[in-house]
């Protein structure tokens, strides 16, 4: 493990330690313009809160760390409530996937599946595969790596006594691939497209 700095007085790791792109982390040294680097990360504990902790090899850079907060996480997802049941609002979704000329690769039915492996999970879930060909083969011509955040995948399922609809925005997804940033335009068509699909279906 690299040597841990930046901590503050009585705080503490709480772990567990885990290699992640340093390309997350938020300083004026490291964005998403400049190469992936590996770091650490894990919880930090002390003055009575939590908070994400991140450090870089010294031997690879500055060291720097961040702190998420449950805000930042909200701003990568777009979540709808609606008043439909789960069967009603999957039809709708899948229906105005395929009006906005997008295909529905799969449907998972997560409880279903949990069932089927003698799980029994009380929230009804439905998750959506969807693509459309012509965006995957630019998006992939460009930089096949993206290939590991495709398809995007909108979810309908119920949680406290409602039924929602959401997904991670595709430009979060982006942010992922530091050498991406030349589709930051397609992520946004996407993002626009597949935003109207869910505020279609609620």
């Amino acid at each position: 493990m690299p040597p841990v700095v930046g901590l503050g007085p009585g705080e503490r790791i709480l772990g567990p330690w885990n290699p992640r792109p340093m390309f997350w982390i938020k300083s004026s040294m490291a964005n998403a313009s400049m190469p992936a680097h590996w770091g650490y990360s894990g919880q930090v504990e002390g003055a009575g809160l939590e908070r994400q902790y991140s450090t870089r090899d010294a031997a690879t850079g500055p060291v720097v760390h961040e702190e998420t907060s449950s805000q930042e996480v909200l701003t990568m997802l777009y979540i709808v409530e609606t008043t439909k049941d789960i069967e009603t609002a999957a039809r709708d979704l899948e229906a105005a996937v395929k009006r906005n000329k997008f295909g529905v690769l799969h449907v998972h039915d997560l409880q279903k599946t949990l069932k089927e492996k003698g799980v029994d999970f009380p929230n009804a879930c439905r998750i959506l595969e969807v693509c459309n060909p012509q965006r995957a083969v630019q998006v992939l011509g460009a930089n096949m790596t993206v290939n590991m955040a495709l398809p995007c995948r909108i979810s309908v399922y119920r949680e406290g006594g409602k039924t929602k609809i959401g997904m991670i925005r595709p430009t979060a997804l982006l942010a992922l691939f530091p050498e991406a940033t030349a589709l930051k335009t397609v992520a946004d068509e996407v993002e626009r497209e597949t935003m109207r699909m869910i505020d279609e279906a609620k």
